[in-house]
């Protein structure tokens, strides 16, 4: 009878309205109190004070940001910065990389790196990451294992099994995942209401995913309701994978519910409720919402904005999406030494043949004098290729990130032709925000190459060449490269001793 009055709190639940005020989170999860909390309405301003922008990679465009009035806000100076370090040896994508987190900038707000699950919680942070690749092979489970049926709610059946034990339990969540990855759903969540019994997380985490990557929200509510009725709690992150079940099968007051109770309202839970409202015709709500998570410091992505032109676009108001799009459109610049002139002066060019403008400079501390002060105060990102040749690194990244409030995108090699120090890049890893090491194939046996082998018998330390003078070797390659240009060397110069005796 427990299970039965349970099944109908669940299913017949009274939800408040929507309200932006964040309350208090609790460890409950099934919720059939009304809410005292009042709808509150913040419409978009009809203000129209926006600054059209022409994005340019080479040149600043608009700093605007987009506040609840509808006002533009200049960039605060000492905001907070980032610095991000890419380095390997030659020919391993360093500027290609470079250009690619650069355009992550552009278009999506904000770069960062950071893990799936904590290891306390396992929150949620960006539902994009989830990889659920894994085979599991069917396991079938006799059905004499299930014992009589308690109660049938007339959607799914739910029973009551004999004690099972860790092994047992461990079979019925690789059954349940190895249908999920056969496109057996249906199959799966049969079996899961079925056994009335608690899986692992991970193991609801899949169920919950197909369901929504399928759009069978209906099955996705069926997997919820087990999950009440024998007694699970969700960790916080699913609880946002129900907030994204029930967002995108319209059901926006149990998403709503579901959203208050967060302990850590993350961007991806911003995103289903603000995608929710809209897609079901309350962009007002939606907009409003936007404006809420401003407020409590979220920084918006792609996906944010792609909801917020919506709204702007079916109400009609092109302001509020002018303001919008400036936020999208980041200003950026990109500097590289100008001792490189292999692809003309002012242009950075991959080994692909990809081409942008750039800032050919001596030093990067001639930056700010030479794009101007009210075009560096505007600046979003700086873009910095060929690192190595900048003695001036540290100082210039530190200043642009700590004070003024900049994201430096640093590219180069962390090591010459001898596998030493090269420049400054190695000196600015203490203060980045990420490193990332990047790694090339070796020229003579495809293995990856994380070093940079010269061919010819120069030993200046700054020699800018391509391949004719240059190649990425393993580090089994690179020794024995090394051994046989030291005994080339040798033979060249007894060889000239010879000579001159004679």
């Amino acid at each position: 009878m427990l299970a039965i009055s349970r099944m109908k709190s669940f299913i017949s639940p009274t939800f408040s309205h929507f309200t932006p005020t964040l309350t208090k989170p609790t460890s409950l999860f099934l919720f059939s109190q009304p809410s005292t909390s009042s709808f509150v309405k913040v419409g978009p301003s009809q203000n129209g004070n926006f600054i059209h922008v022409q994005p340019a990679m080479h040149f600043p465009n608009s700093s605007a940001s987009l506040n609840p009035s509808g006002a533009c806000a200049s960039r605060v100076e000492g905001s907070e910065g980032e610095i991000h370090v890419i380095v390997g040896p030659m020919f391993a994508g360093k500027t290609t990389t470079l250009l690619r987190r650069i355009r992550a900038e552009s278009t999506n707000g904000r770069f960062f790196i950071t893990p799936l699950f904590s290891d306390t919680d396992k929150s949620i942070v960006d539902d994009s990451n989830l990889d659920e690749t894994m085979f599991y092979m069917v396991i079938s489970i006799p059905h004499s294992d299930i014992s009589n049926t308690i109660i049938d709610s007339g959607i799914f059946l739910v029973v009551r099994p004999r004690p099972r034990t860790q092994k047992e339990l461990h079979r019925l969540g690789e059954t349940l995942k190895g249908l999920c990855f056969s496109g057996r759903l249906a199959e799966a969540v049969g079996l899961l209401c079925r056994t009335g019994l608690q899986v692992e997380s991970e193991t609801y985490s899949l169920l919950l995913q197909d369901c929504i990557f399928r759009k069978e929200y209906k099955k996705g509510i069926r997997v919820h309701w087990q999950m009440t009725i024998v007694g699970f709690v969700p960790n916080e992150y699913l609880k946002t994978k129900l907030l994204i079940l029930y967002a995108k099968a319209g059901d926006l007051d149990t998403a709503h519910v579901l959203f208050e109770k967060l302990y850590t309202k993350n961007l991806v839970s911003w995103n289903a409720m603000l995608a929710g409202y809209v897609q079901k015709g309350l962009e007002d709500v939606g907009l409003s919402l936007y404006y809420r998570m401003k407020q409590f410091g979220i920084i918006p992505d792609q996906y944010t904005f792609a909801s917020v032109f919506r709204a702007c676009a079916t109400l009609a108001i092109l302001e509020q999406g002018k303001q919008a799009h400036g936020i999208l459109i980041k200003s950026i610049a990109i500097i590289k030494s100008n001792k490189d002139t292999r692809y003309g002066l002012d242009s950075i060019v991959t080994h692909d043949g990809e081409k942008l403008p750039c800032w050919p400079l001596a030093d990067l501390s001639s930056f700010r004098k030479k794009i101007g002060l009210h075009a560096y105060n505007k600046l979003d990102v700086i873009g910095i290729d060929e690192a190595q040749f900048f003695g001036d690194l540290h100082d210039f990244c530190s200043k642009a990130a700590d004070h003024d409030g900049k994201t430096v995108i640093v590219a180069g090699l962390d090591g010459d032709y001898l596998r030493r120090s090269f420049g400054s890049v190695l000196d600015i890893i203490p203060i980045a925000d990420s490193v990332t090491k990047l790694s090339a194939r070796c020229e003579l046996c495809g293995k990856r190459a994380l070093f940079t082998l010269r061919k010819t018998g120069e030993t200046e330390r700054e020699l800018i060449a391509g391949a004719d003078v240059y190649m990425p070797v393993c580090r089994k390659h690179y020794v024995s490269g090394q051994v046989v240009k030291e005994a080339t060397r040798t033979v060249l110069e007894t060889e000239h001793v010879q000579c001159v005796s004679l």
